[in-house]
């Protein structure tokens, strides 16, 4: 049965955390790819779609609620048979709450995917955030598609 929009954003919000989007561009690609609360159609599940070896930067857009985090980080693991074949982290510092409409942005640095017939294929992957303890205080899940080189990057409406 098909989650409505509302259902898919509940996915990617937690007691202390929203996730309000995010966009990745693509070396050498005009079009960003964007998941945001506002898409239509609401893909089930983020599910990007990006050749091998290419370099790409990542910009996410999330609302900080109730409290102050401190130290707040980033996690992602993207994984094969359950082996990390990739792993990006990243450090936000302290972060306040934020007024309601408004959000922070983090910018990444660029990285770039690993290639050839181990890592092509479709393949789940986790983002965590955690706090200056280490307590994980926001996690989801979703799929990154390594593609030949040739292949366009999309988002995949799952």
């Amino acid at each position: 049965m098909a989650r409505t929009p509302a259902e898919i954003i509940e996915d990617y919000r937690s007691e202390y955390l929203d996730i309000i989007g995010f966009y990745v561009t693509v070396d050498g690609y005009d079009e960003k790819l964007e998941y945001s609360e506002t898409m239509d159609p609401m893909p089930e599940k983020i599910h990007l779609v990006l050749p091998e070896y290419c370099t790409y930067n990542l910009v996410l857009r999330y609302r900080v609620k109730k409290r102050p985090i401190k130290n707040l980080s980033y996690y992602q693991a993207v994984k094969k048979a359950g082996i990390p074949i990739k792993t990006r982290k990243m450090d936000f510092g302290d972060v306040e709450p934020n007024a309601p409409g408004e959000y922070h942005t983090a910018v990444f640095v660029p990285d770039t995917l690993p290639g050839g017939m181990f890592t092509r294929g479709t393949h789940p992957a986790t983002t965590t955030f955690s706090e200056e303890d280490g307590k994980t205080i926001f996690a989801f899940n979703w799929f990154i598609e390594i593609a030949k080189k040739d292949v366009k990057p999309s988002v995949k409406l799952d």
